[in-house]
C-alpha cells in the first residue's frame, strides 16, 4: 500500500495526467518561454519597419541644427579632404548632408563652405553658368568672402572664371569685403577701448640696451602702443617706417614702445646681437629706430599668447589692453586709426608752463633835438592866403620891456611871410627862441610898422635886412638859413634888400 501511494504522488507532481495523455493547450494561456503575443488587428502587423523608416524620413526633412562647434569643424575638414583626394562623390554627399542637417540661420559658417563646394561641383558637372553663379552668390550671402578661394577653386573651369559676369562679381566682392572688414575693425577697436581687459600690462622698468633709452615714467597715465618682435623679422622691418612716422604724429598723446623678445633677457650674447641689429637697421632697412625699446623674455611674452609676430598690443591710460591686432604686420591705415582713437580717449594734456620773462633791453637815450630846421621849399607849400590888414602899430616902448619868465606871445593870425622860415616847430622851445625872444618882437613890430608902405616882396627884403643887422651868432645859423632861402628863390630881392 505504501509503495502505491508514493507512485501516485510522483505522477501528480510531474503534471502527467492519469491515463498518460497531455491536456489540450489553452488558447488563453501564455506560450512557453515567454509572454503572450499581441493579437493582430485587421490582419496587419503593428509598427512595421517600413512605417518607422517613413517617420524617420519625415523628421529628417526638417533641419536638425544648430550643429555644435565640433560638428561644423569636422564637416569643413571632411569637405576639404574629399576635394584634395578628388573624391567628388563623397564631397557631394557631405555637402548635401550639411544642407539637410544645418540650421540656415545659426550654422551659416558651415553652409557657406557647403555652398562654395556646391558651386564648384555644379561647374565641374557642366551645369549652366547661371546656376554656378547662383551658388557663388549663395556662398557669399552665407559669409564665404574669399576672392582668392573662388578664383583658386579648380572645380570651376577657366571659361567661367574669365567671363565678365564672374570677374564683375569678384570685383564687387572685393569692395564689399574691404568695407565689411573695415567696419568690423572699427567696431572692434572702439568696443575694446570701452571695455578694456581687467589686468594692466606692465611696462619694463629698464631697457637692457645701451643704445636705446627707456623712461617708464613717461608711460604713466598715457595710452601706449607696444610692438613685440624678435630681431631680424621681415614683418617688423616692413612696419617700422610708418610706426616711427605715426608715433611722432601722436607723440603728444600716445606713447610707443618696441620690445625685442628673446629666451633669456639676461643673455649678454643675445643682447649684443640685438644691439648690432638695431645699429644696422638704418643701413640694412633704410630706417633708424628712435623709439624707446627694451629686451623681454618668455616670462613676459607667455601671458600674451602671441600667434604671430610682430605682435601689436594697445593699452589705455591705465595700462590695460584694449586691442590686439590679430594678423601680425599692421598696415599704416589700421595703425593710424587705432592711435587716433587712443589719442581721442586720452586725458587732456596739462597746460604748458608759462614762458620765462623776457629780459628788458636798456632803452636808448632819445636823440638830441636839432636846433635848426631845414628850410621849407615854398614851391611845395600850398597857396598862401592874403595877409589880413595888420592892426594899428603900438608904441615900441611898451614892448621893449618883455617879461623874462613869460613865453613869447604868438600872434593871433601870423602873416604868411618869410618870418615862418625861422620859427621853430610848434610845441618846442629851442635855443633860437630862448635867446632871441626880444629880437623877434622887435622885428615883428618893425614889420608891422612898415606894412602900409611895403608890398610882400619888400616885406621879405626888409625883414632880411633887419636880421642881417643883428650881431652874428654862428650857433644859431641864421646865415645858413638865409643862404638856403636865397638859393631857392634867386629873385635878387634878398640881396638887393641887404
Amino acid at each position: 500500500m505504501r509503495t502505491i501511494f508514493f507512485v501516485m504522488l510522483a505522477v501528480v507532481g510531474l503534471g502527467v495526467p492519469l491515463g498518460g495523455q497531455e491536456p489540450a493547450p489553452d488558447p488563453k494561456a501564455p506560450a512557453k518561454g515567454g509572454e503572450a503575443k499581441a493579437p493582430k488587428k485587421d490582419g496587419k502587423k503593428a509598427g512595421t519597419q517600413k512605417e518607422s523608416k517613413k517617420e524617420s524620413g519625415k523628421k529628417a526633412d526638417a533641419p536638425a541644427g544648430p550643429l555644435t562647434v565640433q560638428q561644423k569643424s569636422k564637416a569643413k575638414n571632411r569637405m576639404r579632404q574629399q576635394l584634395q583626394k578628388g573624391d567628388l562623390a563623397a564631397l557631394e554627399r557631405i555637402v548635401n548632408n550639411q544642407f539637410a542637417l544645418a540650421d540656415p540661420e545659426r550654422d551659416r559658417d558651415v553652409l557657406s563652405h557647403a555652398a562654395f563646394y556646391r558651386a564648384g561641383l555644379y561647374a565641374n558637372s557642366g551645369k549652366p553658368q547661371a546656376e554656378v553663379l547662383e551658388w557663388v552668390n549663395k556662398a557669399i550671402d552665407y559669409g564665404f568672402l574669399s576672392v582668392a578661394g573662388f578664383e583658386g577653386l579648380g572645380l570651376i573651369p577657366d571659361t567661367i572664371k574669365n567671363s565678365k559676369e564672374f570677374k564683375d562679381r569678384m570685383a564687387r566682392l572685393l569692395q564689399e569685403v574691404e568695407k565689411l572688414l573695415w567696419s568690423d575693425f572699427e567696431k572692434e577697436v572702439r568696443a575694446g577701448i570701452k571695455n578694456p581687459s581687467t589686468a594692466p600690462l606692465p611696462i619694463p622698468v629698464e631697457s637692457g640696451l645701451s643704445s636705446v633709452k627707456l623712461d617708464p615714467a613717461s608711460f604713466q597715465g598715457r595710452p601706449a602702443a607696444i610692438v613685440v618682435t624678435p630681431t631680424h623679422h621681415d614683418g617688423f622691418t616692413k612696419e617700422l617706417p610708418h610706426l616711427e612716422k605715426l608715433a611722432a604724429k601722436h607723440a603728444d598723446r600716445v606713447r610707443t614702445l618696441v620690445l625685442f623678445s628673446q629666451y633669456d633677457a639676461g643673455d649678454k650674447r643675445r643682447i649684443e646681437q640685438t644691439e648690432k641689429y638695431i645699429a644696422g637697421l638704418e643701413k640694412n632697412a633704410g630706417v633708424k629706430l628712435t623709439l624707446p625699446a627694451a629686451v623681454v623674455d618668455r616670462a613676459y611674452t607667455r601671458p600674451l599668447d602671441i600667434p604671430y609676430f610682430p605682435a601689436n598690443v594697445f593699452l589705455n591710460a591705465d595700462g590695460k589692453v584694449v586691442y590686439r591686432y590679430p594678423n601680425g604686420y599692421i598696415s599704416e591705415k589700421h595703425l593710424d586709426f587705432i592711435l587716433t582713437e587712443l589719442a581721442a580717449s586720452a586725458p587732456p594734456l596739462p597746460p604748458p608752463p608759462p614762458p620765462p620773462p623776457a629780459e628788458e633791453k636798456p632803452k636808448e637815450p632819445p636823440a638830441a633835438e636839432k636846433s635848426e630846421k631845414p628850410a621849407e621849399n615854398p614851391a611845395e607849400k600850398p597857396a598862401e592866403k592874403p595877409a589880413k590888414k595888420p592892426e594899428e602899430p603900438k608904441k615900441a616902448e611898451e614892448k621893449a620891456e618883455p617879461k623874462p619868465e613869460a613865453k613869447p606871445e604868438e600872434p593871433k593870425e601870423a602873416p604868411k611871410t618869410a618870418l615862418h622860415i625861422f620859427a621853430p616847430p610848434p610845441g618846442t622851445r629851442t635855443v633860437y627862441e630862448a635867446r632871441l625872444s626880444q629880437e623877434i618882437r622887435i622885428l615883428r613890430s618893425a614889420l608891422d610898422a612898415a606894412a602900409n608902405e611895403l608890398n610882400p616882396p619888400a616885406k621879405l627884403g626888409f625883414l632880411s635886412f633887419l636880421i642881417g643887422k643883428r650881431p652874428a651868432t654862428p650857433d644859431i645859423g641864421f646865415e645858413t638859413l638865409l643862404e638856403e632861402y636865397e638859393n631857392a628863390h634867386p629873385s635878387g630881392l634878398l640881396s638887393a634888400a641887404i
